[in-house]
């Protein structure tokens, strides 16, 4: 079982969605036989869904500069599509949650 706070990463590959996590000193990758969808409304307020393919744990996030979000832990990703930026901004800008914008 993984807890949520050691999630960072869902993203969807197929019919799978990876699982980024980092557990145990080291950065950890599961995958799920599931849809990206169904894990949506499993997850608390903190994560956020940026795209089709990708939700990400807003409390991880460190640094975002241009189109990659960086998080605790030197775990990083690329943002698929402008749009994924704007969720970010607007679900940042609603909370107290400080963060680095280059």
């Amino acid at each position: 079982m993984i807890r949520f706070d050691h999630i960072f990463i869902l993203e969807s590959s197929k019919e799978y969605v990876n699982i980024v996590c980092f557990y145990l000193n080291r950065k950890r990758l599961f995958s799920q036989l599931k849809t990206i969808k169904s894990f949506q409304s499993l997850l608390p307020e903190n994560f956020i869904r940026i795209s089709r393919f990708q939700i990400v744990n807003v409390s991880k996030i460190e640094l975002i500069e241009n189109n990659r979000i960086f998080f605790e832990n030197g775990v990083e990703m690329t943002i698929k599509g402008r749009s994924g930026l704007r969720y970010v901004y607007r679900h940042l800008s609603e909370g107290t949650q400080k963060i680095n914008i280059r």
